[in-house]
């Protein structure tokens, strides 16, 4: 299987760790799990450092937890100690590893040459504490710090540890400002439909996540002015389309329904619920009769306490009858698309409306709040150095970050969001920078701390050079050989990702009265085209089949 079309290189080339180029450009390197990832990123900060002449100020080393930031760390320190050692040649030193063996064979014999080399080591050694080898956000912070006055932000800012406590009171004053403030029979209908748990749900996710872009507000709904003052006008439109498409069709409807539980039964669906070929009650029937005693501007509270309009004529029932009774495949057909639509929309729409007016609201609010105390939160650091989706050149902030580093690592790239690509493209370009990217495409898709299989593959699109570490030293070669064989035929066919094979380095063995891998079937003993089992059945039987 090939990646998408643009992807770049279908086969990347072979990552050598003393052959691979050191010259200005991008360069994205893909690492499975296991194959060296750390050791290389250390290799390539010693060549940089004595090939390059780069010193470790003039180097960005970025990974994504304190932890791993603190391993880089060591690592770089021990192979720069390592290199220093064999240089001086001791008695009795074995070189620890082929790459450093042959990387000192490259060094210059002339003494003179060489103690230049082992000065530049001793230096870095030395400067290696105050090293910019730290998180994306420490790196933001720093950042933010160092160049205050491009940034526009004080230089003392004061670092959140936890922003929930804020997020929490800000979405509390706007239930409390601008909800509960809405005439009675809105309040009634949205605490139906959702609470102020979801509002700080979402405020919560937006704040720990700049890359989320909320969708503008619909017209005639703004911030400037209190909710209460809006929302009426927003729902008394939908209400009108509403009565007007049901005065249309509604009986119509009916029919449809009628109709498409009769195609079902007739292809052989054992079940059609709620839906019936001859009911025991005409619903539109039902519904006429409820309309006759709503006043003419409508009533949320009443609408969403109407069961008909919920659970039967709405677009998600029917769908979901629909798809159990055809299958998984076939599209589904809506009967009487219009009025569907003008269902879900008077259903929906006025607690979409105040859920994306409160997002909005919370997270000018927030911005506001930390302005006037002087705080910052975890992913405001970021927001600090991002030119926006838009942007084509860096702004003053970023060219002085840019000026700063000559060389920028990245590792666990696969976890980059798109504000991160957007800083890290502008801040490095390849024209005068050397940017290398070390991900695993893999693990995109699961979007930990927010990365995205998008903007990894807009990346690898824009890498001058795409190399591949390909040999596993952490797994037995009965294991590699197993997932190499599974991985072999599609990779991940829903993401488009081919899995390249790696080749076993490792003389480890495990047990030999295990297979390497075993696949557990979790579909239980349903036959073809039933229902697959209930996730909290599933996680109820996993811890056994686990163990």
């Amino acid at each position: 299987m090939t990646p998408a079309a643009g992807d770049g290189p279908a086969e990347p080339g072979p990552f050598e760790a003393n052959g691979v180029s050191l010259a200005d450009g991008v360069v994205l390197l893909e690492a499975s799990a296991g194959t060296g990832k750390t050791f290389a990123l250390a290799h390539l900060v010693l060549r940089l450092l004595v090939e390059k002449r780069i010193g470790l100020r003039e180097l960005l080393v970025v990974t994504y937890t304190n932890a791993s930031a603190a391993e880089l760390r060591d690592r770089i320190g021990r192979r720069l100690q390592e290199a220093l050692t064999g240089l001086q040649a001791p008695d009795g030193w074995a070189v620890p590893d082929p790459v450093l063996v042959e990387w000192l064979a490259r060094q210059p014999a002339e003494p003179a040459a060489r103690a230049a080399v082992q000065g530049l080591l001793l230096l870095a050694l030395e400067e290696l504490d105050a090293a910019d080898i730290t998180t994306i956000h420490g790196f933001c912070q720093r950042t933010l710090r160092r160049h205050a006055m491009e940034a526009a932000r004080p230089p003392e800012l004061t670092l959140e540890a936890d922003a929930a406590d804020l997020v929490r009171q800000v979405a509390h004053d706007y239930w409390q400002q601008q909800v509960l403030a809405l005439p009675l029979h809105l309040v009634e209908g949205l605490a139906e439909a959702i609470d102020l748990g979801d509002l700080e749900r979402l405020l919560g996710q937006l704040d720990g996540d700049p890359g989320l872009a909320l969708d503008p507000l619909p017209a005639g709904l703004g911030l400037e002015r209190p909710l209460a003052e809006q929302l009426e006008a927003l729902w008394e439109a939908p209400w009108a389309r509403f009565r007007q498409a049901w005065s249309d069709g509604g009986r119509d409807l009916e029919q449809a329904f009628r109709a498409a539980a009769a195609q079902w039964r007739a292809a052989g669906a054992s079940a059609t619920t709620p839906y019936a070929v001859k009911p025991r009650s005409d619903r539109s029937e039902v519904v006429d009769a409820w309309l006759t005693q709503q006043p003419e501007g409508g009533s949320y509270a009443a609408l969403m306490a109407q069961k008909e309009l919920g659970s039967y004529f709405h677009p998600d029932p029917f769908c979901k009858a629909a798809r159990k009774a055809e299958g998984p495949e076939r599209p589904i057909r809506l009967p009487g698309h219009g009025l569907l639509e003008a269902v879900a929309s008077v259903r929906e729409g006025p607690a979409e409306t105040v859920l994306l007016h409160g997002c909005h609201w919370g997270r000018a609010e927030l911005a506001r709040r930390r302005s006037r105390s002087g705080s910052i939160g975890f992913a405001q650091l970021l927001e600090g150095l991002d030119p926006g989706p838009e942007a084509t050149a860096p702004t003053p902030l970023l060219r002085a970050v840019g000026e700063r580093y000559r060389a920028a690592l990245i590792d666990e790239f696969q976890d980059t969001d798109p504000v991160q690509w957007r800083i890290l493209r502008l801040a490095f370009p390849g024209d005068a920078h050397l940017l290398v990217m070390v991900g695993d495409p893999k693990q995109a898709i699961y979007r930990f701390r927010g990365g995205d299989l998008d903007t990894y593959r807009l990346a690898r699109r824009s890498a001058a050079r795409v190399l591949a570490l390909q040999e596993n030293r952490r797994s037995t070669p009965a294991l590699i050989g197993s997932l190499n064989g599974l991985m072999a035929p599609s990779g991940l066919p829903r993401s488009g990702l081919p899995v390249p094979a790696v080749l076993a380095r490792s003389r480890r063995s495990g047990p030999d009265d295990m297979a390497p891998v075993r696949l557990l079937w979790l579909g239980g003993r349903r036959a073809a085209g039933e229902a697959l089992p209930s996730r909290r059945a599933l996680e109820a039987r996993l811890p056994a089949l686990v163990a």
